[in-house]
């Protein structure tokens, strides 16, 4: 059975400083002193709804962008939901209602190709707004438009402290997805029959509320 383990450090690595620390420092630098004791946490599902997608993939996917999404607001988490085909939809702005987000996920079809670009970049735009912790979990079947362009753009959002993690099927490229994810760790491929697995697993590598 497939599952996600959160990455545990060797004993001779603990002191490194890792990507991760990295970016969680650039968010530290840049939140106001009045958030740095009450911080928000902010992750927008941005899911892959390209034709490819028809089928029983489409029903596994809807299903785990459920459950991912019950989970993470069980943690803490505000949870927003961008779909991206030839274009992108931002189908539901950051929340903790699970109606809402359910009604959104109710509205997701399939159609078009693959503009994964669209996708980060929708979601960066809103979470540039935000204050605190800012994620996005990327969940495709296959490959980009545009490799380069998506690629730039998960650098941009990195760059500004946003986290990036990434699920894919086997028809996706795993070293693609692997350097646009904020490290090796934040990468994942499942096989097809898993994906409702996978995306709801992927929840418990989202930090637990800080106060």
């Amino acid at each position: 059975m497939f599952k996600i383990k959160k990455y545990q450090p060797k004993k001779e690595d603990k002191k490194k400083e890792t990507a991760l620390d990295k970016l969680r420092k650039v968010q530290e630098k840049s939140r106001p002193a009045s958030l740095m004791t009450n911080t928000a946490n902010n992750v927008y599902l941005v899911i892959d709804m390209s034709i490819s997608m028809e089928g029983e993939k489409f029903l596994l996917a809807k299903s785990g962008a459920m459950n991912f999404s019950r989970d993470a607001i069980s943690k803490g988490w505000r949870v927003g939901l961008v779909a991206f085909h030839e274009s992108a939809d931002m189908m539901c702005e950051l929340t903790t209602n699970e109606s809402k987000l359910a009604s959104a996920i109710s509205k997701l079809h399939v159609r078009g190709s693959t503009n994964m670009s669209a996708g980060l970049d929708c979601a960066t735009q809103y979470l540039r707004q935000e204050q605190g912790r800012r994620y996005i979990v990327l969940v495709t079947d296959g490959w980009a438009n545009d490799p380069r362009d998506t690629q730039n753009r998960g650098d941009i959002a990195k760059s500004e402290g946003i986290e990036i993690i990434t699920l894919g099927t086997p028809d996706a490229l795993e070293e693609f997805l692997q350097q646009l994810a904020s490290s090796d760790q934040l990468s994942s491929i499942v096989k097809d029959e898993q994906l409702q697995i996978g995306m709801t697993e992927v929840a418990g590598l989202l930090p637990c509320h800080e106060h």
